[in-house]
């Protein structure tokens, strides 16, 4: 028997297609190379490139951009390695074995029982070792693994604590904050699903990724696994940044809550070939995780789980449409994820809008608190008008607007937005006295008295108080002796 008998099918290597495609693949992967090293010097150096003259010192925006473009890179170079110059055909064996079975004892990986409990001793499976061995891979699950490790050590080379980063530190990487991410750093409601708050959030969340993603990557396909995860942290990052656009935010729970919920979705509305006692406990342990994990974030303090929430609908939405199509002819299912996925971007643009809309008051608001802090008072007063606009009646705006008002020493507008605080806070003290001052300021010295008063009554120890209502008697009384003509 020859070389031609044991594979009908021999590789063509000296075709000419095959040629072409490993010439373009060759392409591909050293501009891929090309564009990462040049990324990556760019984050290293902090320079952007090109000639003497052009060169300028990079934001760390750019920077942070810069890096994940070179993750993007790096992942396009591995795959025209991978996938185009060097594929892996299907090998053929000289004859078939027996397909191997076994049963609810048989050698299953140890997360298996984690997810997915061992079926009934009654039922059997049947599998070829081939089968079972690309079962156990886990190529989409390793890179998401990868990027978030990369990105926690780029966060930790940058002076970050490993064990509790600040929330200034996290968004030096791409954390979710809704005055950057609803202003001119949407990009965030992608980043922010690769940055961990300390190195227990990560271990837990990539333990969990390792667990979910084993059964993810049996049901989905590599790009539909790929797309579940992007868009169920994309919703995700949205619902956070729409329930507390102040907080910052971050890690993969949204996405790995949405593969939780397209999990769910399949395994309940899919006609997948899977016996339906697993399926039945696959489903049950499902659940519990949610609602356990649901329940925790509801009571802990430092949970987002208006994340969990939004990751999981996007998830239970995107599998339940995926469903009916995951055992249809190929090319009806991809022209089904097309739409799919297409729909769920359109979604995601326009919860994007209309959480702009809504929220946008907070990009104004921190721009008045930094303009206040450079001594910029009337930027400062501007942009805390613009907010005020937006959102009336938020107690915190309206306080910083007044202390605008105050440092450009418009008692005026001082005295209206004091009296607008203090009916959102009438226990507010700082508001009681500088409406107090204000007043007093404007000559308006019996309100004034009365305001101050007002302020003794909070606050009885406080020295400036009882200086200013001295101040504002004395001018009273002056203003009722002087004759008048």
């Amino acid at each position: 028997m020859n070389a031609s008998d044991m594979n009908p099918n021999p590789k063509p290597l000296r075709s000419l297609s095959l040629i072409i495609r490993r010439v373009i693949g060759a392409i591909e992967f050293v501009l891929m190379c090309g564009l990462f090293t040049a990324c990556i010097y760019m984050v290293i150096v902090g320079h952007t490139l090109g000639l003497t003259s052009l060169m300028r010192a990079m934001t760390i925006q750019e920077r942070m951009l810069a890096f994940f473009l070179s993750l993007l890179c790096l992942l396009g170079a591995w795959a025209s390695w991978r996938f185009v110059m060097f594929p892996r055909l299907p090998k053929t064996q000289p004859s078939v074995p027996a397909p191997t079975t076994f049963t609810s004892s048989g050698n299953l990986p140890s997360t298996d029982a984690n997810l997915v409990p061992p079926p009934p001793s009654s039922v059997i499976f049947t599998a070829t070792p081939a089968a079972i061995a690309n079962n156990r891979k886990r190529p989409i699950t390793t890179v998401l693994i990868g990027i978030n490790l990369i990105v926690f050590a780029f966060m930790v080379l940058r002076g970050a604590s490993v064990l509790e980063p600040t929330a200034a530190q996290i968004r030096e990487v791409g954390a979710n904050w809704g005055p950057l991410t609803l202003g001119p750093e949407p990009w965030r409601l992608l980043t922010a699903n690769y940055v961990h708050v300390g190195l227990l959030h990560l271990a837990v969340n990539l333990w969990s990724l390792w667990v979910i993603g084993l059964l993810a990557e049996k049901l989905f396909r590599p790009w539909t696994y790929v797309l579940i995860y992007t868009v169920s942290g994309l919703a995700g990052s949205l619902a956070s940044v729409w329930w507390n656009p102040l907080l910052t935010s971050a890690g993969a729970s949204g996405a790995l809550f949405g593969l939780v919920g397209a999990l769910i979705s399949t395994l309940y509305l899919g006609n997948l070939p899977i016996p339906q006692a697993a399926k039945q406990n696959t489903l049950q342990n499902l659940v519990k995780v949610v609602v356990l994990n649901l329940v925790i974030g509801a009571t802990a303090t430092k949970i987002d789980n208006s994340a969990h929430i939004g990751g999981l609908l996007a998830g239970l939405a995107v599998g339940a449409a995926l469903a009916r199509h995951q055992v249809a002819p190929s090319e009806l299912r991809l022209k089904w994820q097309v739409g799919v996925f297409t729909a769920a971007a359109m979604a995601l643009a326009a919860g994007y809008t209309f959480t702009v809309h809504t929220r946008d008051y907070v990009v104004y608001f921190v721009q008045g608190l930094d303009a206040l802090k450079d001594g910029k008072y009337d930027e400062a007063a501007r942009t805390l008008e613009i907010a005020n606009a937006k959102k009336p009646g938020d107690h915190d705006i309206v306080v910083q607007l007044a202390s605008a008002y105050l440092r450009q020493m418009d008692y005026a507008k001082a005295e209206g937005a004091l009296q607008q605080a203090l009916q959102l806070d009438a226990n507010d003290f700082k508001c009681q006295y500088n409406l107090g001052f204000s007043q007093l300021k404007l000559g308006k010295y019996d309100e004034a008295i009365a305001s101050l008063n007002q302020a003794a009554v909070l606050d009885p120890n406080d020295s400036n108080v009882d200086n200013a209502l001295h101040e504002a008697y004395r001018l009273s009384n002056r203003r009722d002796n002087t004759p008048s003509r």
